[in-house]
């Protein structure tokens, strides 16, 4: 019998760690709740091993039309449920889901500060987006749709990445929020309208073999993303030029915040103490990222031999 994985909550990881070669072992970063207050030392249940007799290729091995549906076969067989979709990331995605129990949401700080005094958060009209093959489909998606508004809002799945930082708050201004998956997930469904889902990342090869559903659109992008691991959430309304839409979204919703790892030390200070001073934001976990200067890995560095 082929074992199923066990993923804990503690563990972050993103897909690409998860569709790694014939062996399948997820690593927790080293600030990532699997440790226990900053002291470096694992959980017991922290680390994951993953089904490595399914010997699944790496993603860039897939080469042939059949390669993926032959991936999502063994998935299936090895009980990773019948959902599993033949087109590539179905493995990596779900197992990568199964171990997500938060979603981020990379930001600046005035729409930090906005969602922490209003408690909203908010929904905003896609054409603005850099992505234009993105934009583009929504707005078909509205078009065939007979839709007067589509606004959208973007959360990822992965793990603190260099990428999100640069492309989405970049400079010491940036912010990411960490919510809790469930609680801000039932807020968002409380509005009337909205639809949530993973993005899918395809290959041009490949969506040119797909025979496309409209109702997929909004949730497709090219396969140059797929490190964002992006789980978005739409709202469609028959009413014209809405230009955004506030849900409210209590502050249990937030897990952490985590600010730029480009504001100087001395500043982040003083940015945390304005936060905490927010109506009911005075026991908010806020850290300042350290993933581009950590003195725990230039230490370590040190002891080479």
């Amino acid at each position: 019998m082929i074992p199923r994985c066990r993923i804990s909550s503690g563990c972050d990881t993103s897909a690409h760690e998860l569709v790694s070669g014939f062996s399948y072992i997820t690593r927790p970063q080293r600030n990532s709740a699997a440790y226990s207050n900053g002291s470096g030392q694992l959980h017991n249940d922290a680390h994951t091993v993953l089904i490595h007799t399914l010997q699944l290729p790496r993603r860039r091995d897939l080469q042939r039309p059949g390669d993926r549906r032959e991936v999502a076969e063994r998935a299936n067989s090895a009980g990773l449920g019948r959902e599993v979709a033949p087109s590539g990331d179905a493995v990596a995605s779900r197992l990568s889901t199964m171990s997500k129990a938060f979603l981020r949401r990379y930001t600046d700080l005035p729409g930090l500060i906005y969602l922490l005094r209003e408690r909203k958060i908010t929904l905003l009209d896609p054409q603005s987006w850099d992505d234009r093959n993105d934009s583009y489909y929504l707005a078909l998606y509205k078009q065939k749709k007979g839709l007067g508004s589509v606004l959208a809002l973007c959360f990822t799945q992965a793990s603190e990445t260099y990428h999100h930082w640069r492309v989405f708050a970049n400079g010491a201004s940036g912010v990411c929020i960490t919510f809790n998956r469930a609680e801000v997930l039932e807020a968002v469904k409380q509005q009337r309208g909205v639809r949530t889902r993973n993005v899918r990342y395809l290959t041009l090869p490949e969506i040119r073999d797909e025979t496309l559903k409209t109702r997929d659109l909004p949730f497709l992008k090219r396969y140059a993303f797929e490190h964002e691991d992006e789980f978005r959430v739409i709202y469609e309304s028959t009413e014209r030029g809405i230009p955004y839409l506030d849900i409210p979204a209590p502050l249990l919703c937030i897990d952490r915040i985590t600010l730029s790892p480009w504001i100087p030390k001395a500043l982040s200070h003083h940015v945390k103490e304005t936060l905490r001073s927010i109506k009911g934001c005075s026991d908010l976990k806020i850290v300042r990222s350290t993933l581009i200067s950590n003195e725990e890995w230039k230490t370590l560095g040190e002891s080479a031999i």
